[in-house]
């Protein structure tokens, strides 16, 4: 017969072990934590563009940067580089390696600034950056910003430029060139002659004088627009409620044509009443929400077509918001 001392000691031991074993087993469910460190990046080298940070000479030279990634967590997946590169050399980049990756990227000199980033299998990003200041002479925020039914008003911004702007090409839908000698920090140009209700893609090419009175052509930029519908504006179609609470109302419709960029006016009234006391909105949506309405009311509703000044007939609904 076995003395209680023993007979203690083993049911501790026991116990001891039941609770090693379901502690390990409640580790092993618990999820393994993600990886959330981004890889390293070392830059090797300092690219230069030294005397081409200029629009129209800018493209006279390229920049190369050399970069080591590493991530010794889940390992590598991509590299890529913003903007992207003209060529992008990677070596050892295997999914998921901890070994080093190797990247050379090459660049013209008009992208003085970019990042060179690697990616690891958890997504996280790391990155290099490649910062040899601000091209002078370079174009930005070229837009459409008016346009009627033969013509569109474009501008644009450019930065500062050691260059003189000597004039800038306008090609239109790759065909006809009008030119602008606007020589301001931010310009505008009306082009004209245009066909109604029509897409168009504009490129716009600064020319500047190079220090010994030549002419160089620097990088363009794109944008595109729409004239305006000629005439009349035609009748929204296909007008529905899609949409009624008790205190709001959100119809669609489809816009007269597909091309032409339209505004439209949304008026609403309730039943037997002034329709002179019409509230209207405007919108450039196809979808409109009529808010702070009384529920359980009659509405009549007027979609207006609005384009180059002009407006169609109306489309009618008629609507009715839910009683509470």
């Amino acid at each position: 017969m076995m003395s209680r001392g023993p007979v203690m000691m083993m049911v501790m031991m026991m116990m001891m072990v039941m609770v090693m074993v379901m502690v390990e087993a409640a580790q092993a469910s618990l999820p393994v934590s993600a990886d959330s460190i981004p890889p390293s990046c070392i830059l090797t080298n300092t690219p230069t563009c030294n005397g081409y940070l200029t629009n129209g000479v800018c493209k006279g030279l390229n920049w190369t940067a050399s970069v080591i990634f590493r991530d010794s967590h889940s390992g590598m997946s991509d590299v890529l580089m913003d903007p992207p590169a003209l060529e992008l050399d990677v070596t050892g980049l295997i999914s998921g390696t901890t070994d080093e990756v190797l990247a050379d990227a090459v660049q013209t000199c008009c992208y003085s600034q970019a990042s060179i980033k690697g990616v690891d299998v958890e997504g996280n990003v790391g990155q290099c950056n490649v910062d040899m200041g601000t091209i002078g002479g370079i174009i930005s925020n070229f837009l459409v910003t008016r346009e009627g039914d033969v013509w569109v008003e474009l501008s644009w911004n450019i930065t500062p430029s050691d260059l003189t702007i000597h004039h800038y090409h306008i090609t239109i839908n790759s065909v006809t060139t009008q030119q602008s000698f606007c020589t301001e920090w931010t310009c505008s140009e009306t082009v004209l002659n245009l066909e109604p209700c029509t897409h168009h893609q504009f490129v716009l090419t600064p020319v500047f004088t190079g220090l010994n009175g030549e002419e160089l052509t620097g990088v363009s930029e794109t944008t595109e627009g729409a004239t305006l519908e000629g005439g009349d504006p035609q009748m929204v179609t296909n007008g529905n409620e899609v949409e009624a609470t008790e205190t709001t109302i959100t119809v669609t419709w489809d816009p007269p044509n597909l091309i032409c960029p339209y505004t439209y006016q949304v008026c609403h009234y309730e039943v037997n009443t002034d329709p002179g006391l019409a509230l209207c909105s405007t919108t450039s949506s196809t979808s409109y929400t009529i808010e702070s309405l009384e529920e359980c009311k009659a509405y009549y509703i007027d979609v207006v077509t609005l384009s180059n000044g002009l407006t169609s007939s109306p489309f009618n609904l008629y609507s009715v918001t839910l009683c509470s």
